[in-house]
């Protein structure tokens, strides 16, 4: 997740769906593709992350140069964005 420029967390006992993003990196791949501080992040390249670990991993299936799907919830609303990656 650090190459996409965006820091995450999920909190003990949370069992909501995805994680939460915490800050997004000025210029980076995620704040290219419009994802904002307190958006609920829920898939990566149609990769679930529901987990820290999750999120590292569809990161890390994403080819450098590539344009990848972000799904995530914005408000509580759901909403797509796509970003290149670096």
């Amino acid at each position: 997740a650090a190459q996409w420029g965006v820091l995450a967390s999920k909190e003990v006992g949370d069992d909501d769906d995805g994680v939460d993003v915490k800050s997004v990196v000025p210029g980076s791949a995620a704040d290219k593709a419009g994802v904002k501080r307190g958006d609920r992040l829920l898939t990566l390249d149609g990769r679930w992350t529901d987990t820290l670990a999750d999120l590292y991993e569809a990161a890390g299936y994403v080819k450098p140069g590539t344009t990848a799907v972000v799904k995530l919830k914005r408000g509580g609303n759901p909403a797509f964005m796509t970003s290149p990656s670096t």
